[in-house]
């Protein structure tokens, strides 16, 4: 936001800061504060106070990526500062999934529900009830199967305090969702296929393959987009969400 900073009087920055960010969250975009964020730490290897304040408060207002600029391009200590800005972020992480004392991502999940109107997308529907399904069943994950990203972005949108963990097709839509806040993307091409029930197994597999799915967590399993092959030239919607403990 220092560029910004140029532009606009410094007093300003607080304020428009947390708006832009809030106005992202609630279209569905994703935000990322950047620069200075720890600039002390290009000669210093502790950051002050001051900027762990402002990494933590980006984190907590909403930012789905906080990023290093000279401190990692130019600095002395580029490692100890990613590692710095990493532990940073995890706190803000844990007291915002945990809900301790802060009630801020609670409020801006309601707004984001209330700002679905009757014209909202099927999928937008679904996705925030997935969400307010993972919630309320104290699922341990959210296992979305996406064909171009547009399911994980819609429940990315509704800031799960579960991950995400989104199959997709391709490493290049991989690349693009794992900018949200709290999507890991794995690239399975499986997810290419029209058989839903084929998709669903797959995923889960997958899951628990990698170790990220153990014996007795729940998990809610989204299937939401256009799908069929090609040479038929037919399409349908799966509509599909399931909970079910492993």
């Amino acid at each position: 936001m220092s560029d910004l900073g140029v532009e606009i009087p410094f007093a300003d920055l607080l304020i428009l800061q947390k708006k832009m960010v809030r106005l992202c969250n609630l279209a569905g975009k994703p935000v990322i504060v950047a620069t200075q964020m720890l600039d002390s730490m290009q000669r210093n290897p502790r950051p002050t106070r001051a900027e762990v304040t402002d990494v933590g408060n980006a984190v907590l207002d909403g930012a789905d990526c906080v990023m290093l600029s000279g401190e990692s391009a130019n600095g002395n200590y580029p490692v100890v500062a990613a590692k710095t800005m990493q532990t940073i972020v995890a706190m803000a992480d844990d007291a915002l999934d945990s809900r301790r004392g802060y009630s801020n991502i609670g409020q801006r999940r309601a707004e984001m529900y209330d700002a679905i109107s009757k014209n909202a997308t099927t999928l937008e529907s679904i996705c925030s009830a997935a969400v307010q399904m993972a919630s309320q069943t104290d699922a341990d994950i959210i296992i979305a199967i996406s064909r171009k990203g547009s399911t994980v972005k819609s429940l990315a949108k509704f800031r799960p305090n579960v991950p995400i963990m989104a199959f997709v097709p391709t490493p290049s839509i991989g690349r693009r969702l794992i900018l949200h806040r709290g999507v890991y993307p794995i690239v399975m091409s499986q997810t290419a296929t029209d058989d839903e029930h084929e998709r669903v197994v797959e995923a889960v597999r997958t899951a628990k393959e990698i170790g990220w799915l153990k014996p007795n967590h729940r998990v809610v399993v989204v299937d939401a987009e256009l799908w069929g092959l090609e040479s038929t030239k037919v399409k349908t919607k799966a509509n599909c969400i399931k909970i079910f403990t492993v």
